[in-house]
């Protein structure tokens, strides 16, 4: 009869509790990791345009702040333009509610005077506008909240550290050298490398994907003559950059139609915007981001399944990436 004997010896138990302590400590700032992994992917997106304003001679200190501001621009615009919109065919969507409700009264009274002193009173209670508000603070909660100030805080430190990984020459490469073992700091950086080019393929073919879905919205919303077609077109464009966004922007739409076509435009609407996601999923996509990135589509649904999981809205950005950077490590000829 044989008899084995384990040999264990103090490094190995050292190793192992020092492996241990590191995905602890992972979980537990995982969120914070997830923030930075986006901010590396976003200043990776703008590193393709950085390189474009190069070759005319506009330095980096110039361009990355631009291509900042026009970017937070746009957002910024398309919000602006909205509201005005929606608080004008609000008035009409709650006129299918009870006429009598303190919540309606209040909204109606907001879309058409602003925020006085009558209309603070209907919806908190309260002709003391300071606290009116803190009435409307307090009734969300603590932990709605806490959401609230969790999320600005993200999108701040989300933009201030995409913004400084962009403005330095090579800053993700740089930061990439910082956190990588010196063995294999030159792995690490040529598979970035490869993946930051696949990720600046894929987003430029993600915006011609999306200016092809808004251009057929537009023809859409024109055909069943919905009013500010072009601003809900826009709106479509700028969230189908993301995974899954067409859905995401028929949302305004269909609240739009509502409005003024009750439940059948609203019906009629989701079934265009459906219709064009189905053509953009099978038709628009196979063709210009899988030739363009060399990924399949079922794939980049699951990444971005799994990320959104994971992560939930930052998911978003790290989910086509995190495909392109498995494939691109496996060696994957797809």
């Amino acid at each position: 009869m044989k008899h084995y004997s384990i040999n264990i010896q103090m490094r190995d138990i050292l190793t192992f509790f020092g492996i241990a302590v590191l995905v602890m400590v992972g979980w537990y700032l995982h969120h914070f990791i997830f923030i930075i992994l986006a901010s590396v992917v976003i200043a990776s997106f703008v590193e393709p345009a950085v390189r474009m304003f190069k070759q005319i001679k506009i330095p980096r200190y110039v361009s990355v702040p631009t291509i900042f501001l026009v970017g937070i621009g746009i957002v910024v615009g398309i919000i602006a333009l909205l509201i005005p919109v929606f608080s004008k065919e609000l008035n009409d969507l709650f006129a299918l509610f009870a006429k009598d409700s303190i919540f309606v009264n209040g909204i109606i009274s907001f879309s058409e005077e602003g925020l006085s002193e009558t209309v603070l009173q209907r919806i908190g209670g309260s002709t003391d506008i300071p606290l009116a508000i803190k009435n409307i603070w307090m009734s969300l909660g603590d932990s709605n909240v806490g959401d609230i100030v969790n999320t600005i805080i993200d999108i701040a430190l989300l933009g201030v550290l995409s913004f400084y990984l962009a403005i330095q020459e090579r800053g993700v490469d740089k930061f990439l050298r910082i956190i990588t073992p010196k063995i294999h700091e030159e792995t690490v950086l040529s598979t970035w490398q490869r993946v930051e080019k696949k990720i600046g393929s894929w987003f430029g073919g993600q915006v011609i994907a999306a200016t092809i879905v808004g251009i057929f919205i537009y023809g859409g919303l024109i055909l069943f003559q919905v009013p500010y077609a072009l601003i809900l077109a826009l709106t479509a464009l700028v969230f189908d950059l993301l995974p899954f966004g067409t859905i995401i922007g028929m949302i305004p739409a269909v609240l739009v139609g509502f409005a003024i076509g009750g439940v059948s435009m609203a019906f009629w609407i989701t079934i265009l915007y459906l219709f064009i996601h189905y053509l953009e999923i099978y038709f628009i996509q196979p063709f210009i981001i899988q030739k363009t990135i060399g990924i399949p589509i079922v794939i980049m649904i699951i990444s971005v399944v799994m990320w959104i999981s994971l992560a939930g809205i930052l998911g978003i950005l790290l989910s086509i990436p995190f495909a392109i950077l498995i494939t691109d490590i496996l060696g994957e000829k797809v």
